[in-house]
């Protein structure tokens, strides 16, 4: 029976050689002509000497560096007589000078076959350990488990992006962008749908007065700033899903109020223009601006908006000529 010292000084030989001085020359000579290679590439498989031999000549051409054996080992055990098992691992790094080197640990496996001139190899399984896998595992679960939740995180922080991203997009059709209240189309179409279902309430047109001086002489800026104000305002006291914007500086609310509750209409007319005025010095502006307001009642002054807003215009026409900055109902005797 030959010595297991001496097969795995040839192993270690071999692995010198072929990694640490890139001498390709001896390979022929110590490979077994019936050799089978299964290397750590996804093509590194060689099925005959033939094969190998192909593959080890165009590596061999293409092959510019060296590396340095960092650690090493094996175990040996007889199979028979002539015929050795290796199981080792090897430790290396790429001698080099660049700011990035490649150092790989691989598992090799060999099977050794003794004839006349020495050892030979019949066959070489090269393997990278899996550093995810832990103990234990049959496949490395765990990680794959980790994975996943971090997948399904993503993915709900995915979701909820794209349904903040809808929810945004659906209050940009919806409302306008300046004073957050919604848009003419909206307000439009939800009041139209409450009549054909019924409802009864007040309806107010509302103009701010002197807007055009405002723009004037202080800017736009800041008469932007006057209709976020009464926006917010307007949301404070209503809601925004009772008012809308219409028209550069004029505003419609709808209220469930009877034709009865016209004192109640009035005290919250005061209300928004105090809360309004607060808004507006909070945001230190230089002026104070009022608003004037017509109202009509479903289904007093009509039943349809078309007809409503005529009454209720013609109401807030009345205020704007005559003094601005208050509340009006329309007149009884445009009722139907």
């Amino acid at each position: 029976m030959q010595n297991l010292k001496d097969a795995e000084q040839f192993v270690r030989g071999i692995w010198h050689s072929y990694l640490e001085e890139s001498d390709y020359s001896q390979l022929e000579s110590v490979f077994d002509p019936q050799v089978t290679i299964i290397g750590t590439g996804e093509h590194e498989v060689s099925r005959s000497f033939g094969e190998f031999k192909h593959n080890i000549m165009k590596e061999r051409a293409q092959r510019v560096t060296t590396f340095s054996i960092l650690n090493e080992w094996y175990h040996l055990t007889f199979l028979a007589p002539e015929l050795v098992l290796v199981m080792g691992e090897i430790h290396a790094r790429e001698n080099s000078q660049q700011p990035l080197v490649f150092e790989n640990r691989f598992r090799v496996t060999m099977v050794l076959r003794y004839q006349l001139n020495g050892w030979k190899i019949l066959h070489v399984h090269q393997s990278v350990p899996d550093p995810e896998q832990g103990e234990g595992e049959f496949f490395p679960h765990r990680m794959m488990e980790q994975r996943n939740r971090q997948l399904q995180q993503m993915v709900e922080d995915k979701t909820r992006a794209l349904e903040e991203s809808n929810r945004k997009m659906r209050q940009h059709l919806r409302h306008d962008y300046l004073t957050g209240l919604l848009n003419r189309k909206t307000v439009e179409q939800q009041i139209s749908c409450l009549l054909q279902e019924g409802w009864e309430g007040v309806l107010i047109m509302a103009d701010i007065d002197e807007f055009k001086k405002i723009n004037d002489q202080y800017g736009h800026l800041v008469g932007d700033q006057v209709l976020e104000s009464l926006g917010a305002a307007v949301s404070e006291l209503f809601g925004v899903e009772r008012a809308g914007r219409i028209g550069g500086d004029e505003f419609l609310f709808i209220l469930p109020l009877s034709y009865r509750d016209a004192a109640r209409l009035q005290e919250l007319a005061g209300q928004l223009r105090k809360i309004w005025i607060h808004r507006q010095r909070q945001r230190g502006l230089p002026c104070e601006a009022t608003l004037s307001m017509g109202a009509s009642f479903c289904p007093q002054h009509g039943r349809d908006l078309r007809t409503l807003w005529i009454r209720a215009d013609k109401a807030l026409y009345q205020v704007k000529t005559g003094g601005k900055n208050g509340l009006k109902i329309a007149e009884a005797q445009e009722e139907k």
